[in-house]
């Protein structure tokens, strides 16, 4: 197992002290890993401070309590490490604050099956009516790279559901031969609750050019029961070069807000451009910022008109009023692959056709009271 020096890397501390710490305190491999990728980036940002002060201070407190926040007595330092084993958060690196909540309002799984040598665990999952998230932890002694892929194809499924389905997941290691990753699928509509179908056969790792495929089985059935929530309809509309986007829907629970909108893009770009989106930057008027997450969408490309939604962060209660500023992205990239009569696979290069475009559409304003 590595040492506590050696998971800081760039800190430098003597070994002989970390050594004495890791004696006397006990700590999980994901544990020590969360705090490493905290402080690395404090320690960083503030050189005024003694960082063998800051490691020690860290992990003494994960003999007190794994779940509370590190007790270090510089307020900056607070504010910028995560939860201790809150895998939505340390994927996340507190950027967009979208799961600062998600952890404490989720449902505790922690099924664990075994395949290969690999074993995998459900640690958390959540559903706020619209979109599953769910977190897994993986342990073996198999060198998995950095970043792998685990499951290829359609691993995941709502039982009884028939609807659209959008998602994708990110893995991470975090030390060795522990791997932690999240994933999040948004079903049309809303449901208040599924019952969903994980099965994986396969765990793609990427070394270098060469791809190593791992078979195995790691099936896993879980139900959840959507979050309390109240949904607000707006259907307020903006307008500007021929591009309309509606504000749909605003759906209200206790970790978070979901913007549900409807963007229709005009003839001329559907011909000219071969991918159009619409993301929103969101304010309110106490100044706060919300920055979120996107969830997919679903619609009809020759009719233009797509239905889209965001999950951001918990609203301020204090917010009146927000303010949503459309943002449309149109890009010409082509690529992918392309198959003969034969199933031989042949690489399309990407080809720039037309210039890329962005743009701001005007200000949607939402009366919350």
């Amino acid at each position: 197992m590595k040492n506590i020096y050696q998971l800081l890397q760039e800190v430098e501390v003597n070994d002989m002290e970390i050594e004495e710490i890791e004696r006397e305190i006990e700590t999980t491999e994901l544990e020590k890993a969360s705090v490493k990728k905290r402080l690395k980036q404090s320690i960083k940002s503030d050189k005024g401070w003694n960082s063998k002060r800051i490691i020690a201070a860290a992990l003494i407190s994960l003999a007190i309590g794994g779940t509370g926040y590190i007790g270090i007595t510089n307020p900056s330092y607070a504010s910028e490490i995560p939860i201790i084993g809150d895998i939505f958060r340390f994927l996340d690196n507190g950027r967009t604050g979208v799961y600062d909540l998600y952890k404490e309002n989720s449902n505790e799984i922690n099924i664990t099956k075994e395949s290969n040598g690999i074993k995998m665990t459900i640690k958390d999952a959540i559903f706020d009516g619209k979109t599953i998230t769910y977190t897994y932890e993986i342990n073996t002694d198999k060198d998995l790279g950095s970043h792998p892929m685990v499951g290829l194809g359609p691993s995941f499924d709502i039982i009884n559901y028939r609807g659209g389905l959008t998602g994708g997941e990110q893995v991470e290691k975090v030390a060795e031969g522990t791997y932690i990753g999240q994933a999040t699928y948004s079903i049309s509509g809303e449901l208040e609750q599924v019952k969903c179908k994980l099965e994986i056969e396969d765990i793609l790792v990427f070394n270098g050019d060469n791809e190593e495929k791992i078979k195995g089985e790691w099936d896993f059935t879980f139900q959840l029961q959507a979050a309390e929530r109240s949904n607000k309809v707006i259907n307020q509309t903006t307008e500007k070069d021929d591009f309309t986007v509606t504000i749909d829907n605003i759906i209200t629970t206790p970790m978070s807000f979901i913007i549900e909108y409807t963007q229709k893009v005009p003839e001329e770009y559907r011909n000219d451009w071969d991918s159009v989106t619409t993301e929103l930057i969101v304010k309110d008027d106490l100044g706060n910022v919300y920055e979120g997450q996107g969830n997919g969408g679903q619609g009809n490309i020759h009719t233009g008109i797509m239905n889209w939604s965001m999950t951001f962060g918990k609203l301020d209660k204090k917010a009146t009023k927000l303010i949503i500023t459309p943002e449309i992205y149109c890009s010409t990239q082509k690529g992918g692959v392309s198959f003969d009569e034969n199933g031989n696979e042949t690489e399309l290069k990407p080809i720039k056709t037309k210039e890329d475009r962005e743009f701001l559409m005007d200000n949607i304003i939402i009366d919350l009271k």
